[in-house]
């Protein structure tokens, strides 16, 4: 093979070879790139496929390299989709073994860079135009205060022309009583005490006159955060002073005539005609009094406003007196918003004129739109979170409420706008609801967002229950009065269908077992704990029903518990979570009468508590170990995990909360302009683009999947994707909000593994081997291909635990599994079943012999000898043997090997009897 022509077929370019313009042969990259496949194009020429306009060029380049000249040139080229591609073409002229010139090449898309240079140039365009058309002056300024950019209204305004001004520092140009605020104002922004600043300041013209300018400063800093450059504004307030100051100089004379007030006073004749307008008019709206003087008041207003203007005359003249707002013309063109209230002089039938007070109203409905406008853009922002919000009247009902709903319960918002929220409540939980709303309403005592929650069950569209957690918030006016409720729903059905899974996990443990909450003093110190969970064998135990002993604190059910070397060695468990194991310690157990029992306990940390169970070895001697699994769990009940929101246009991150930092270890900017689907994991990438796709569409969608994090570690996120709408409406991406989940996958695989497993041996446990037998003794099987059932007990173990102590006794446990886990077959199956007994399911044996041959071998590695903590032990095993008979019990064939084994303890122990199906 032609390692040249590998090279080229491998290459990322599309390389090719023509001869006399026409294609001998074009690598396969060409349909990754242009969409033709290599056979489509060879033996035909390229130059139909140029564009129009580069196709003259795209000749010249041929004709070029023909004449042996190489040459490189970029063309727009059409795909096979119709579209043209930008492509970067290099030819190098080659001569044919007859003498023929042809040419080799390649091609390289050059879409994307020929997109950046436009958009750069564009940026470029954009800022030059607006330095030098911006109607205020604009410059940057160096360090050390020099001019380095300068437009040509900041020319005007300081009198200088560009030249004078590049080689000028703003320092000499400040009026010397601003000089030292302004240093001090760049120095704070210089060493990042604050972002920017405004400044009103005077600067000396070269004539000695001094212009007035309102100045804004911002910095550019390079990548180690030193400032590279200020951005400056200067808007022309020498005008604006000049007016303030003549307005406050008249309006200083005025003030007795005026009453001291800032409204304008207008006094009209009965057909509307002025004859009196105060002085105000001309800070407000730029008249001079005498301008508006013998004008109907009707022109003032914006055409749009005129109408309901004189509609309020009209209401006055019958007595009707009715604030209203419009829009009044300035002398300059503009329009400023005034709140008007008219009078009418005399009665109100025959009044002989009116007064009208006007008020510049113009700021405040520009905050309130302002204000407006941010609301809904903070409702944008609410509907991306995955919490539903809500707000709801004095009177209980819902007034608004965020998309999220529909993906927790999935009622639209609008079909709940109206109602109450506590008629979604189950019913089981609706008194506890109410009776909190109640308080809330009556007494302004909230559910924190960050504190108390409630966890209730709430009714969706579909007529099942959720689970959510809930908060709530009362918002007061300026006397105390209550004027709305703020409130939140956290979708946790899942924590607690899994915390239910986990409290199922607990109710099968032997031994007790409870998760204490730490109760701390002012100073922090842990003082007592409080029962947040517990399995039937700890409420069996402590003769305490479960409703009584949850909430109930550790030193009121056990006061021993409260002696400082109890206490100390809990605090020292949750502060270091190092955790705790005690065995065989004397106890007097308060539940028992006072009796000392001896107790093997362990202890952990879980959360801001304690993970506890314990052993009686005065009744029975077992051993537990604390579940990593349970720990896990809990701890996921217990974080506050944040979401991270995310805004997408064509999959590409636009915006992304500052939270991705704590949850992934990315700093934002790391994420933006580039595809989510870059950070998903390669096995559910394709998941991923399909949900956005699917989101794009309209639809919500749920997701689970892997996300890369800093470290390059990847994380398990769940979360909600849904379409994101701009303030006109229009869709305008995505949004995906999620958190990161590796607890609760973890979790799951956790107790799907402890629910068929034995936690001491890691063998499987009575239920699952029971399955297991009986789905393989269902169906007939062939000679030859037998099942088996060995059933084992060790021999004399109740001696090595009265002898050696129950930390021996699981030494021996897990020594005799891993033994015989290591004598079995692909196929075999060993199960712990009882303390000390085992169960054995061999799946492909010949006859019984066999069988029994495989049991001999597993007896003989159990009876070697095991070190323990005390001495090297040795224990034998006696085991029954039988066959499995298709359609037979799992309970009789069990009980047949029983029998065998019960054989073999008769016998003396250590020794492998059998007992045939027909055996009397």
């Amino acid at each position: 093979m032609d390692p040249f022509r590998v090279l080229a077929e491998h290459s990322m370019d599309i390389t090719f070879h023509t001869i006399g313009g026409v294609l001998e042969w074009v690598s396969p990259t060409v349909e990754e790139t242009l969409g033709w496949k290599p056979e489509e194009l060879v033996g035909r020429t390229t130059v139909h496929l140029w564009h129009p306009a580069d196709r003259a060029g795209a000749v010249a380049l041929l004709d070029q390299v023909h004449a042996g000249r190489p040459g490189r040139a970029v063309f727009r080229i059409r795909a096979k989709s119709g579209r043209y591609v930008g492509i970067e073409t290099s030819l190098q002229p080659f001569v044919e073994a007859d003498g023929t010139v042809g040419a080799v090449g390649s091609m390289r898309d050059m879409t994307a860079q020929i997109a950046l240079e436009a958009a750069r140039a564009e940026a470029e365009e954009r800022f030059r135009l607006t330095m030098e058309h911006a109607p205020i002056g604009l410059c940057l300024v160096s360090p050390e205060g020099r001019f380095l950019l300068v437009n040509p209204a900041l020319c005007q305004i300081l009198g200088r022309d560009t030249q004078r001004l590049l080689s000028s520092t703003w320092q000499e140009l400040t009026h010397p009583d601003d000089l030292t605020v302004d240093a001090g104002l760049i120095d704070d922004v210089a060493a990042g005490r604050v972002q920017s600043y405004q400044l009103r300041k005077r600067y000396l013209r070269p004539d000695g006159s001094v212009v007035w300018g309102d100045l804004s400063v911002a910095c550019v800093r390079d990548n180690d955060g030193v400032p590279r450059y200020f951005i400056s504004q200067i808007v022309n307030a020498t005008e604006r002073v000049r007016a303030e100051q003549a307005l406050a100089r008249r309006e200083a004379d005025l003030r007795a005539m005026a009453e001291g007030s800032a409204d304008i006073l207008v006094r009209t004749g009965p057909d509307r005609e002025i004859n009196y307008v105060s002085s105000a008019v001309t800070r407000v709206l730029g008249w001079e009094p005498a301008e508006l003087l013998g004008a109907s008041s009707a022109t003032l207003w914006h055409p749009e406003d005129a109408a309901p203007a004189e509609a309020n005359v009209a209401l006055a003249r019958s007595g009707v007196i009715a604030p209203f707002r419009a829009r009044a013309r300035c002398k300059d063109g503009t329009y400023r918003w005034i709140g008007a209230r008219v009078t009418p002089l005399g009665g109100p039938d025959l009044p002989f004129g009116f007064v009208s007070v006007l008020r510049d109203e113009h700021e405040l409905v520009l905050h309130e739109r302002a204000l407006a406008e941010s609301e809904q853009h903070l409702r944008s922002l609410v509907s991306a979170s995955a919490e539903a919000l809500f707000e709801s009247g004095p009177d209980h009902r819902v007034t608004w409420v965020s998309p999220a709903v529909t993906a927790i319960l999935g009622w639209a918002p609008g079909e709940l706008v109206g109602t109450e929220m506590s008629d979604l409540v189950h019913p089981d939980d609706r008194a506890e609801v109410e009776t909190l709303i109640a308080e809330m309403y009556a007494g302004l005592e909230p559910l924190e967002p960050t504190g108390r929650r409630l966890t209730v069950r709430m009714r969706t569209e579909a007529g099942s229950y959720r689970w959510v957690s809930a908060w709530g918030q009362p918002m007061v006016d300026e006397s105390g009065s209550l004027i709305r409720v703020v409130a939140g729903l956290q979708d946790i059905d899942e924590l607690v269908t899994t915390r239910e899974r986990l409290r199922a996990t607990l109710d099968t443990e032997f031994d007790p077992h409870v998760v204490l909450a730490a109760i701390r003093d002012d100073d922090g110190r842990i003082v007592d704990f409080t029962y947040v969970e517990t399995n039937p064998a700890a409420c069996q135990y402590n003769g305490i029903a479960r409703d009584d002993l949850l909430g109930a604190r550790l030193l009121e059910v056990q006061p021993g518990h409260a002696s400082p070397e109890v206490m100390d060695l809990y605090r020292h468990v949750v502060e270091s979570g190092e955790p705790l194991r005690l065995d065989d310690i004397a106890y007097e157990q308060e539940l028992k009468g006072g009796q000392t029992r001896r107790y093997d306990v362990q202890a952990a940390r879980i959360g801001d508590g304690l993970s506890y169970t314990w052993r009686d070895v005065t009744e029975r001697h077992a051993t537990t170990e604390a579940l990593a699994a349970s720990e896990e769990m809990h701890r996921l009940l217990a974080d506050n995990l944040s979401d991270v929101v995310v805004h997408l246009r064509d999959g590409v991150v636009l915006w992304v909360t500052p939270s991705l930092t704590t949850t992934m270890g990315w700093p934002p900017q790391d994420w933006l302009g580039h595809a989510v689907t870059e950070f998903a994991h390669p096995d559910d990438r394709a998941d991923a683009e399909a949900a956005t796709a699917a989101v794009g569409t309209g639809e919500v969608q749920h997701l689970r999947l892997r996300l890369q994090a800093k470290n390059l570690d990847h994380h398990w996120v769940q979360g909600h994707a849904k379409p994101f709408y701009d303030r006109s409406g229009s869709q305008d991406g995505v949004v995906i909000s999620f958190r990161v989940a590796d607890v609760e996958v973890a979790a799951e695989a956790a107790l799907e593994n402890r629910a068929r497993s034995d936690a001491l041996t890691g063998m499987m446990n009575r239920h699952e081997v029971l399955e297991r037998v009986a789905a393989m003794t269902s169906h007939p099987r062939r000679t030859g291909d037998e099942a088996a059932v060995l059933f084992g007990d060790i021999d004399g173990f109740k001696e090595v635990n009265d002898e050696y102590g129950h930390s021996a006794g699981d030494d021996v446990l897990q020594t005799m599994a891993a033994r015989v886990g290591a004598c079995l077959r692909a196929g075999d199956i060993a199960a712990r079943i009882g303390g000390d007994e085992l169960l054995v399911l061999l799946d492909g044996v010949h006859d019984l012999a066999d069988a029994v041959r495989i049991a001999d071998t597993i007896r003989r590695a159990v009876s070697a000898p095991i070190p323990t903590a005390e001495r090297q032990l040795v224990v034998t095993l006696s085991i029954g043997v039988t066959l499995a008979v298709p359609g037979e019990s799992v309970d009789a064939m069990i009980a047949r090997a029983d029998q065998a084994m019960y054989r073999a303890k008769q016998a003396g122990g250590d020794r492998v009897m059998s007992k045939a199906a027909d055996a009397v």
